[in-house]
């Protein structure tokens, strides 16, 4: 008996009770750095062009995209600084903003915020990614991943353009992305290797699976 009411007393102890809480709260930090750090996953697009998309290629000028699941809370933050470098290179180069639509989704993928705010960004392009047959083409894993290819076809860069998961701000990626737009075209083409940058966002076939078991609205 003696021993359970020590046993209560250590417990009960506000030197004990501080540490479980100091303790609780470190690792619940650490849970979240590693969340907000955590980048996603990132193959290697193909490196020329792919023929079977039917997404154009711009024959004068660079060709970015933007692909996005439209439900992705972490996406806001790539969307608004694809916004950014839109308005800041303007004509420098062809936009495009590419939505990742399961099969069975239909005109509820249309109704999202991310899909609204990218309707108001002038001169970019919009598209359905009907059942992700252009995300599987150029091999897209996670919502936010944004490519370059040149004129004549070539990858120049793949990644993501925020420093982090759901925050805007400068970031190395989107730094080289603006330099590549900017650069003369034949520079573009002696490149060697595409620039590669983490990307923060939500795994394109989780989340689909995830929004199967929503209902659509009526």
């Amino acid at each position: 008996m003696r021993s359970r009411l020590n046993a209560a007393r250590c417990i009960l102890n506000p030197k004990t009770l501080v540490l479980a809480w100091v303790g609780f709260l470190v690792a619940g930090l650490i849970v979240w750095f590693q969340y907000d750090t955590g980048a996603g996953e990132l193959d290697a697009p193909p490196y020329q062009w792919p023929s079977e998309s039917t997404l154009r290629l711009h024959p004068q000028k660079p060709t970015v995209i933007l692909f996005l699941h439209p439900f992705c809370p972490c996406s806001q933050a790539s969307l608004t600084e694809f916004s950014r470098l839109q308005r800041a290179l303007a004509d420098q180069a062809q936009w495009y903003v590419v939505f990742s639509q399961p099969g069975e989704m239909k005109t509820y993928w249309q109704t999202s915020p991310l899909w609204s705010k990218a309707q108001g960004m002038p001169s970019v392009k919009r598209v359905l990614d009907h059942q992700r047959l252009e995300s599987r083409r150029f091999k897209v894993n996670t919502s936010g991943e944004v490519m370059l290819y040149t004129a004549a076809g070539k990858l120049r860069f793949y990644g993501g353009i925020t420093p982090s998961r759901g925050h805007e701000g400068e970031s190395v990626g989107q730094k080289r992305l603006i330099s590549l737009v900017r650069s003369d075209s034949s520079l573009q083409e002696r490149l060697e290797h595409p620039f590669q940058s983490f990307v923060f966002g939500c795994p394109l076939f989780k989340q689909e699976q995830k929004m199967r078991t929503v209902s659509a609205p009526m």
